[in-house]
């Protein structure tokens, strides 16, 4: 558990890595993101506290994240619709 400040940098950070780069798995992610320079535990925190307050969809059948309009169009992209 994070104790201390409220992961705004780093929700901010994901999200834009989801509107750049589309939807992508959590290592992908870490990586776009820079998450090994974060301190422990940090990334998780706030890929959660952004699925939870819906700045962060789950995306397609695999274990992809996305901003809630990328999931909308890969979840037709991965439909075949």
């Amino acid at each position: 558990m994070i104790i201390g400040r409220r992961p705004d940098r780093e929700i901010e950070a994901i999200v834009s890595a989801l509107r750049e780069r589309g939807p992508l798995g959590a290592a992908a992610l870490q990586y776009e993101v820079g998450a090994k320079r974060w301190r422990a535990g940090r990334f998780r925190a706030a890929l959660r506290t952004a699925l939870a307050e819906g700045l962060v969809v789950r995306a397609g059948r695999r274990q992809r994240f996305a901003v809630p309009a990328d999931a909308a169009a890969d979840h037709h992209t991965t439909n075949g619709a």
